[in-house]
């Protein structure tokens, strides 16, 4: 250990003195350390020091040189840091909400897209059967999932899972009333439907047939049709030759070819079928029957959320997160 300026000398052209300044160096750990020296109490502080051409050194842009030898000065900022820390630490909730919420929206966004391409003529009610649940600052949470109420209609988690996992799907509600009069099983649009733009029937047409085959069970009993009103439905009439004619519809259930119906062994393929024309020999099938209906998995949804989520979270944390710094009091 040694003065500054001794082993190595003073700053040239300034003479052998050391005006105002005398320090010790150490060399520890690696580590340059300067002390004020006893002979000097009034030496200024190490802070001050950076402004100043002492000691046979002198400080330039955060760099100290002793005889043109560089050396690293370093400032810690620890404080500073561990203030930013505890201010993006309360902000983390904040932003990891909007991350959420923002990915969620993108997976609802790319789940859409996904049922116009892979379903046939999706109705707008499928389209918009996704439902969202936001996350809070509370509840680190964000969910997707398929509508569970639908009213008197079908809810969509129970029509579209099998869209998404595959096999069977569950009967409809008219499915099972149809199976209190007719074979249990499943119902299929035939060509007798009448079939909106997207290929479904009408609820209105479903209310319809099942009140004309009085279908509806105790608690619908009212709903069902009475003689009279299926006789207005059917508006049996004659043709100018004298036939009995089916000026309006009638409709009756097969039970399958070989069953017997009265006094008459059945030819058509179970379902419901309607008649209408001359004797009612106008036949066309409704719903035809079938035992079972399984369905292939065709929509993505898994699989498309997992992808989003990959490619979206971070950016969307790392967006928020600097919002939520930039905003924040």
């Amino acid at each position: 250990m040694g003065k500054a300026g001794g082993p190595w000398g003073n700053r040239p052209g300034k003479g052998d003195s050391n005006p105002g300044l005398s320090l010790f160096t150490s060399f520890f750990n690696g580590g340059l350390y300067f002390f004020p020296s006893k002979a000097n109490a009034h030496a200024p502080s190490l802070k001050k020091m950076a402004s100043l051409e002492r000691g046979g050194g002198y400080i330039f842009r955060g760099g100290l040189y002793f005889l043109g030898r560089p050396m690293l000065e370093y400032t810690s900022t620890a404080k500073e840091g561990a203030r930013w820390l505890s201010r993006g630490e309360r902000q983390v909730p904040y932003a990891t909400s909007l991350a959420l919420n923002r990915t969620a929206s993108a997976i609802q966004k790319a789940l859409v897209e996904q049922m116009g391409q892979v379903f046939d003529r999706p109705t707008p009610y499928t389209l918009r059967s996704l439902r969202l649940q936001r996350a809070t600052k509370q509840n680190l949470t964000a969910s997707v999932a398929y509508k569970d109420f639908a009213g008197k209609g079908t809810a969509a988690s129970k029509y579209l899972r099998p869209q998404v996992e595959g096999g069977m799907r569950r009967q409809k509600r008219f499915e099972s009333a149809l199976g209190r009069i007719g074979p249990s099983g499943y119902y299929v649009p035939a060509g007798g439907a009448d079939q909106d733009a997207y290929g479904n029937m009408s609820r209105g047409q479903i209310v319809k047939l099942l009140s004309y085959l009085q279908a509806f069970g105790e608690q619908g009993y009212r709903a069902n049709a009475t003689d009279k009103s299926r006789a207005r439905t059917a508006k049996v009439g004659r043709s100018e030759a004298g036939y009995r004619r089916i000026n309006g519809v009638m409709y009756f259930i097969s039970r399958g070819k070989g069953t017997v119906s009265g006094n008459r062994t059945q030819h058509l393929p179970a379902g419901v079928w309607r008649k209408t024309g001359t004797h009612g020999a106008d036949v066309a099938p409704v719903l035809l029957h079938v035992d079972s209906v399984s369905y292939t998995k065709r929509l993505p949804f898994y699989e498309t959320a997992d992808e989003v989520y990959g490619t979206r979270f971070e950016d969307e944390f790392t967006q928020a997160f600097e919002q939520a710094m930039a905003t924040a009091r």
